[in-house]
């Protein structure tokens, strides 16, 4: 099972990875409280064998962890706190590590190493990619035309991944001047002016602004679409290697 944030539970369930997706309800206060009570009382009571915190600064999932009584508890390290007395498996956060690699050393910890040929991966649905050549069509991008994918934004938890505006403007110009590939930038609605910021640095014809513009199936159709991926390090960078796209 995983508990999650309702806002990702379509993805954790599109991993096909998880018996089961608990998702908490954060929308208001008050549906996080009562989704959050259920979740606990599901938890405490869950007989689990092994609890993974993959969280590394809230607290408040490692007295989480602590309700499960697994006997088998791995997390990270956190400074002046008491995560050691949660944890029996724990392992230090590095932020110089790539985010894959912090993760599987939680995995490392309880014997388990990671694999790219563990059967796991992210397809879009055939729905998915219909939608998404629909809506390609419409802004004028032909089937079967070689994309390129650009993603100016990050997380936001960490502005210095961000790779400075003019300089993806720069390498959107190199690859326009090539001409073999349609460029088209990809983001959250919350992030469509700061890709408007790169596409006004451009000096040549800026790729198309798709921001805000596709659900979560219709981003992975794209990702599996496109031959490249350029992008920060954030959510569509870890998307495109889930569904094989270079980046």
């Amino acid at each position: 099972d995983v508990l999650t944030f309702s806002s990702n539970a379509e993805l954790a369930r599109r991993l096909g990875a998880f018996h089961d997706v608990l998702d908490v309800d954060s929308s208001t206060f008050a549906a996080l409280a009562a989704t959050l009570a259920r979740r606990i009382g599901g938890i405490c009571t869950g007989r689990y064998d092994i609890v993974i915190d993959m969280e590394f600064f809230s607290n408040f999932a490692t007295l989480l962890a602590a309700l499960t009584r697994a006997p088998l508890r791995a997390g990270y390290y956190l400074q002046r706190s008491f995560r050691e007395s949660i944890f029996n498996r724990i392992v230090p956060y590095n932020p110089a590590r790539h985010i894959t690699d912090v993760y599987a050393a939680l995995g490392r910890s309880i014997g388990v190493a990671a694999s790219k040929e563990d059967g796991l991966a992210l397809r879009a649905e055939p729905e998915d990619r219909r939608r998404l050549e629909a809506h390609l069509a419409r802004r004028g991008v032909a089937r079967g035309e070689p994309l390129f994918v650009l993603n100016v934004a990050s997380s936001g938890l960490c502005d210095e991944r961000r790779w400075p505006s003019e300089r993806f403007a720069w390498l959107h110009d190199r690859l326009h001047e090539r001409g073999r590939e349609r460029l088209v930038y990809v983001g959250t609605r919350g992030e469509r002016d700061m890709v408007e910021e790169t596409r006004r640095l451009c000096r040549l014809p800026a790729g198309a602004n798709l921001a805000g513009e596709t659900d979560l199936g219709m981003l992975i159709a794209r990702l599996e679409r496109s031959a490249l991926v350029i992008t920060n390090d954030s959510g569509p960078a870890h998307l495109a290697d889930a569904v094989g796209t270079p980046t």
